[in-house]
């Protein structure tokens, strides 16, 4: 079970930051504050979003999402992402450049910090059953890539 326990947000040069914390309470009962930060640039036709957290198992990791924005169609806009992850050893790990169909506007939009950690929240728990629960790196980066198709209204790969 995860709770949003504070959440700071502030316009930067070219894009925002965000940091904050979630309470993490184990099956065991037991609490952990786990910090967040993101800080996400936006370009002319890209957005690079830099992230640093702690999971259980892989320890503190930083996360690079690279983005490309695509066509519009309709209401959806084809985007090219591209995630690495680096891991607390030093090990990187990078996702293959994927196409997502994105709604536009997104569907975070209009959401609290609140709203939209608990959005996240719910679609990452569908990969990691509990704090605490075995996650190799390259679940870890499935996870996330599924995230970000379903939240673009994708499938998430079989």
């Amino acid at each position: 079970m995860w709770k949003l326990v504070s959440h700071q947000e502030r316009d930067v040069l070219h894009g925002k930051e965000r940091e904050g914390a979630f309470e993490a309470v184990r099956p065991d009962g037991t609490k952990e504050v786990r910090p967040y930060y993101q800080r996400t640039v936006e370009l002319d036709d890209s957005t690079i979003q830099v992230s640093w957290l702690a999971q259980p198992r892989l320890g503190p990791l930083t996360i690079i999402r690279s983005i490309r924005r695509g066509r519009v169609e309709g209401n959806l806009r084809r985007d090219n992402i591209q995630t690495t992850i680096i891991l607390h050893d030093g090990s990187i790990h990078r996702s293959p450049e994927v196409q997502m169909a994105v709604p536009v506007p997104s569907v975070l939009t209009g959401m609290s910090p609140t709203e939209a950690a608990s959005y996240v929240h719910d679609h990452l728990t569908e990969f990691f059953v509990g704090i605490g629960q075995p996650a190799t790196p390259e679940e870890f980066m499935k996870a996330v890539g599924d995230f970000n198709r379903r939240r673009r209204g994708a499938e998430p790969e079989k």
